[in-house]
Order: structure tokens, then C-alpha cells, then sequence
């Protein structure tokens, strides 16, 4: 099998979103200051301890847990990057349209993120089937990356050891704590139906458009040398994959077929506003 991954999200830096990102990944690295109370406190309270001072330690307790609270609240606003879109009312009225296909996305069975996939040759051990993946199940949300505030909800996609924030004018792609950007003028969405062998559990918004059997002989009907040799369903899933030519490379599958492609025309539509009077934004620490 060969592997789905985007590359570096530091390579995904275009020219328009440059001040953006650094700013955004510069407030990533800042130390958390309510880490730190932590730690050090927790140093002081241990050393208390060893030398028997348990009065003391126990008010170092108190003002430990005090010194987190503040430096939780400074981490607020000193790691924060605020993100405000001030929308004409047709781009409002194409964006909240989008975030509503977003939501019916959310509302499916089961939605996979596809690490890898390849041909095998093994098919009777494959239900017959010839293309294998290796994927696993991923939640979507109304989700802004940790260090951004914004007025907005913002649909997320988690695809592996990365994060896909749909903002109005740009994709933030999210690794941690690194930032990268995708502008919507080079993304590539491609949604295709396909069929896939379902052993597993059957969502309940799949379509079975058939049947084969675990181990299938080359006329279809089951090989009896294989004793657990059960009938699994042929499911119709739809497959959206992300691609740009800075390095985005993912591939979502979801149970419910016809779902994706709204949600594809609704970032078309989204996107062809931006030529128009796309939403405006501001930002402050």
C-alpha cells in the first residue's frame, strides 16, 4: 500500500497568508506560563516536603494552584490570535450555507480518513475485493485551531497527524503546533462514488448496492475450504480527496452517499464569492 499524506505544513505558506502565519505559529511557541507555574511549583512543594516543612509546603500548594489560574488566564491572551470576518450579506448568506452542508456532513454514520491504500493480489482473503485501505474513523466539528479566536464557526477535518480548518478566505492546515495554509484558489476537491467491501459494521445511512462473500471463489459463490466464510455487503460510500500543489494530499471516505458532493458545491460556491465582496478580517492580540 502506498501511503495518502500531505507533506509539511511549512511548506504550505502562500504569499497572501505569510504575516498570518507567522503570528500564528509564533503565538504557538510561546511557553505556556501556566505549564510553568506548574512546574516550578510543583518543584518548591517536593523540596518543601523532603525537608519536612509540611506547613509551608501545603501554603505552596495554595499558591501554586493560584499562580496556574493567573498564568492560564495570561496564556489567553498572549497566546491568542483573533480572527474577525465582517461578511457582505450574499458572502454571509454563501458561507452559512456551506457550514450548513458542513453540518449534514456531521450528521453521517461514519466518515473514515484514508492513511493508505494499494492493490492485492489476495482477493479470496479480501472479499473479493482488489483495492485494500487502511483508514480510520474521524469526527468532524465546528472547530477553530487552539491559539485562533474568531467570531465564526469554522468546519474542521481532522485527516491523520493534521487538522483542516475551513476559514472564509483560506484552509489553516493544523500539525500540532505548527500552522500552514492552503488559499482556496489552488485547492483541488475530487468526489467520486465508490464501492467498498464492508466487513465491518454497516453504517446506517449506507447504501448496499450488493453482496459477495468473505473468502469468494472466481464464480462468486463462497470457497468451502474456508469454514467462518460469511456473506459481508458491497457498501456505495462517497470519497472526497484534498489535494494542493503545496503538499495537501488526503482522502476522506463517508457512509452516507450524496453527502459530499452538496458539500463540494457549497466551497465552490463559497469560493467564487471571494472574487466578489469576500468577507473582511481584522486581528489583534
Amino acid at each position: 500500500m502506498h501511503e495518502i499524506e500531505s507533506g509539511s505544513v511549512l511548506d504550505m505558506v502562500p504569499e497572501s497568508a505569510a504575516s498570518l502565519l507567522a503570528e500564528i505559529n509564533g503565538k504557538h511557541s510561546r511557553i505556556r506560563l501556566s505549564m510553568a507555574a506548574f512546574i516550578i511549583g510543583a518543584l518548591v512543594v517536593a523540596v518543601l516536603l523532603l525537608a519536612s516543612l509540611k506547613s509551608i509546603a501545603a501554603g505552596g500548594v495554595v499558591l501554586t494552584v493560584i499562580a496556574m489560574i493567573v498564568g492560564s488566564y495570561l496564556d489567553k491572551i498572549r497566546r491568542s490570535v483573533v480572527l474577525l470576518y465582517d461578511f457582505e450579506p450574499d458572502v454571509l448568506e454563501r458561507y452559512l450555507g456551506f457550514v450548513a452542508s458542513f453540518e449534514r456532513l456531521i450528521g453521517t454514520d461514519s466518515i473514515w480518513h484514508v492513511a493508505a491504500e494499494g492493490n492485492d493480489r489476495n482477493w479470496k482473503r479480501n472479499g473479493g475485493a482488489t483495492r485494500i485501505q487502511n483508514r480510520s474513523n474521524i469526527r468532524l466539528a465546528l472547530s477553530s485551531p487552539g491559539v485562533v479566536k474568531s467570531n465564526i464557526d469554522v468546519p474542521s477535518i481532522p485527516v491523520g497527524k493534521q487538522v483542516l480548518h475551513f476559514f472564509p478566505d483560506r484552509i489553516l492546515v493544523v500539525d500540532n503546533a505548527k500552522v500552514g495554509a492552503v488559499e482556496y484558489g489552488e485547492l483541488q476537491l475530487d468526489v467520486q462514488s465508490t464501492r467498498f467491501v464492508e466487513d465491518g459494521r454497516v453504517p446506517s445511512d449506507a447504501r448496499v448496492v450488493g453482496h459477495t462473500w468473505l473468502h469468494p471463489n472466481r464464480n462468486g459463490g463462497p470457497d468451502r475450504r474456508f469454514r467462518d466464510n460469511r456473506q459481508i455487503p458491497i457498501c456505495a460510500y462517497d470519497e472526497g480527496h484534498f489535494s494542493s500543489r503545496s503538499g495537501l494530499n488526503e482522502l476522506v471516505q463517508i457512509s452516507a452517499e450524496g453527502r459530499l458532493a452538496p458539500f463540494a458545491a457549497e466551497l465552490r460556491r463559497l469560493v467564487s464569492s471571494r472574487g466578489e465582496h469576500a468577507g473582511r478580517t481584522s486581528r489583534s492580540d
